[in-house]
């Protein structure tokens, strides 16, 4: 009704705060459909502040993310997502896995390059290393926060499939069954991952304890923060 009554007068911007935060859950998906197409069919210019950031995914498009008293980044919901423009906004918008990486000194045999966690072991006292695509770096720089989204990486009850060079085997710590999706932990001998599959993925739902095969793709790590000594390299 409140939107109904700021249409009335035809204003030339619409100002929207948090108009569906006391909604339950399906009410709540069902009106941003609504909320859409009303926007598209009347076509002016709405400005929505959420807290929600499904809702801010689904409803804009463009996106800009307030922090710390300054705009974050200003983009399109696809790029806000997938290219964050900071480590502020990467945890904001989604889960997410961040990996504090360190080149190196050998380059791969495919002409990647290769960066290890210290933060992360495989086992005690080797740390977990990865292949990132020259696509995603034009030149090994000495430290390197990389982010790792979920749904990015997959997983398998058996060894993963050859030539997928970031693959390693994990034991589950945690299973959340949340209906469309299985969102699951996964842990090194040091260090843990998020993960989320869909919800068909597990024929039956794996349990803590199990141990899986994992891998990603190294252009699926987004780098958000570049250390660069005077080298270029550590």
């Amino acid at each position: 009704m409140a939107i109904a009554r700021a249409l009335a007068v035809q204003p030339s911007v619409l100002l929207l705060d948090e108009p569906l935060s006391n909604l339950d859950a399906k009410l709540r998906k069902e009106m941003q459909f609504e909320l859409r197409r009303i926007q598209k069919r009347v076509g002016i210019t709405t400005i929505l502040v959420t807290h929600d950031q499904e809702e801010a995914l689904s409803l804009s498009d463009r996106i800009g993310v307030l922090g710390n008293g300054r705009l974050q980044q200003l983009g399109a919901p696809l790029d806000v997502y997938r290219k964050p423009a900071n480590r502020f906004v990467a945890e904001f918008i989604g889960q997410v896995n961040l990996l504090e990486a360190r080149a190196e000194e050998r380059q791969d045999s495919t002409g990647a390059y290769r960066y290890e966690v210290p933060g992360f072991e495989v086992r005690e006292g080797v740390p977990l290393s990865f292949e990132v695509s020259r696509n995603i770096l034009k030149k090994p720089y000495s430290s390197v926060l990389f982010m790792l989204r979920p749904e990015r990486i997959s997983i398998w009850l058996n060894h993963p499939p050859e030539g997928s060079e970031n693959r390693r085997r994990v034991t589950l710590t945690d299973v959340s069954y949340i209906g469309n999706a299985i969102r699951l932990k996964a842990a090194f001998a040091k260090g843990e991952l998020i993960i989320q599959v869909p919800d068909p993925h597990f024929p039956k739902l794996p349990k803590p304890g199990d141990e899986m095969y994992i891998a990603w793709e190294p252009e699926d790590l987004v780098p958000l923060e570049i250390k660069e000594d005077k080298h270029g390299c550590r």
